[in-house]
């Protein structure tokens, strides 16, 4: 379904990013009117229903994230803590909520090429200035900043030193979400090839990972690709070989990891961390999505 001209318009429109209650959409667009080659915009609706007429007007998030430079491939997470400042979840009313927005940026300040930042989101969607993420970002090109919904997992695009093809899924942790990323690991020869490898993002229930690919067995350009994990064992070779997708492979998962409606509970799901510690398939989703 096309979401109309409310959201779309005659310039490059891409890199969407719903928010995980379905109520906000911020992408990235080369429309005129913006501070620079791609800007980020947003527009919100009052419910989730899938009636395109129900986006509100798109605005251009301004000068205190767009810049003359190109900022795109948006990632977010919101941020539960109680009163201890430990993590919580935010059906707890006793507990405060702090959003954040992560994007790459070519904008001078970081150590070159494509640079990751972060923004805070307050409740109205007003956003601080941007900040360097300096622990993942490199003097190459580093995108895809892709949060895991509790935030303590993040995967992003790279081709940093170490990257295995044109570009490689790596991946950082943290303890607790006040805690700075940890140097991001590549995730490895079972996840990443020798070709394009990209924008990997987890599924909600931190099982697996959607990723695009135009590895051998791709149909067309590059295609839809999922690794699923099932438990950690300590060694990298726990690792599966890429496989043909299988129903088992992909049941329960949220597309591109983002659920249009919270859960009705909290998981009880144990959090794993994607590393080349944790045992995985990727399958090519093929027609599973057509």
């Amino acid at each position: 379904m096309n979401l109309g001209p409310t959201i779309n318009s005659p310039a490059a429109d891409h890199c969407p990013l719903p928010t995980p209650d379905g109520r906000t959409l911020i992408f990235v667009s080369t429309r005129p009117g913006g501070f620079g080659g791609n800007d980020f915009y947003i527009s919100h609706r009052q419910d989730e229903s899938e009636d395109p007429a129900g986006w509100g007007p798109v605005e251009n998030l301004g000068s205190t994230i767009n810049t003359e430079f190109t900022e795109f491939t948006p990632g977010y997470f919101r941020r539960c803590d109680d009163d201890d400042g430990n993590d919580g979840d935010d059906d707890d009313e006793d507990e405060t909520c702090v959003a954040t927005f992560y994007f790459a940026s070519n904008r001078p300040g970081g150590p070159g090429g494509d640079d990751i930042y972060a923004s805070t989101v307050s409740d109205d969607w007003t956003f601080s200035a941007p900040v360097l993420v300096p622990e993942l970002s490199s003097p190459l090109a580093d995108a895809f900043p892709q949060p895991r919904r509790d935030g303590r997992e993040l995967v992003l695009t790279s081709n940093r030193v170490g990257t295995l093809g044109l570009t490689d899924l790596w991946v950082s942790t943290r303890a607790r979400t006040s805690d700075p990323w940890s140097t991001p690991v590549n995730l490895g020869p079972i996840v990443n090839t020798a070709v394009l490898d990209g924008r990997g993002v987890i599924s909600w229930d931190m099982k697996s990972l959607y990723l695009y690919s135009d590895r051998p067995g791709t149909v067309g350009g590059t295609d839809l690709w999922v690794s699923a994990r099932w438990k950690r064992k300590g060694n990298k070779d726990d690792w599966r070989r890429p496989a043909r997708s299988k129903p088992s492979a992909c049941s329960g998962l949220s597309t591109f990891g983002r659920a249009t409606s919270r859960p009705g509970r909290r998981s009880s799901l144990v959090p794993h961390v994607l590393s080349p510690d944790c045992p995985s398939t990727v399958a090519l989703l093929g027609a599973n999505l057509a």
